[in-house]
């Protein structure tokens, strides 16, 4: 059953742990006054129960293997190892050849750019 959307928010906030301690216990003193408030509580407590209760959706051990082997590419920009997590939040990136190719082009940029000064000059 729900409420409007406003008042819902607030209970899902509630439910969920995301009010600060005051707030926590502004509504706890609404709810034991609203019986429809404790209610809607009580109902939102029983849906984020049973979405808790559910099989999580991560792949199996088999297809999390065949993942991580199709990310690990050679040659590529972004190349992911296990041992890249177990001290660090997030993937190893070699960006070795986008520097190179910057700096290639870069070199590149000057010497076209000192060419055409050059012809213009003349």
């Amino acid at each position: 059953m729900f409420g409007q959307p406003k008042e819902d928010m607030r209970v899902a906030d509630y439910v969920l742990g995301l009010m600060d301690a005051e707030e926590t216990a502004f509504f706890e003193r609404e709810m034991r006054r609203d019986p429809t408030l404790a209610a809607r509580v009580e109902d939102w407590r029983e849906r984020v129960a049973r979405i808790n209760d559910r099989e999580p959706d991560t792949p199996h051990a088999e297809m999390r293997r065949r993942i991580e082997a199709g990310l690990r590419r050679r040659g590529g920009n972004i190349v992911l190892h296990p041992a890249a997590f177990q001290d660090r939040e997030t993937p190893q990136i070699d960006l070795t050849g986008w520097l190179l190719m910057g700096t290639a082009c870069f070199a590149a940029g000057i010497l076209l750019g000192g060419t055409i000064a050059w012809l213009i000059l003349l």
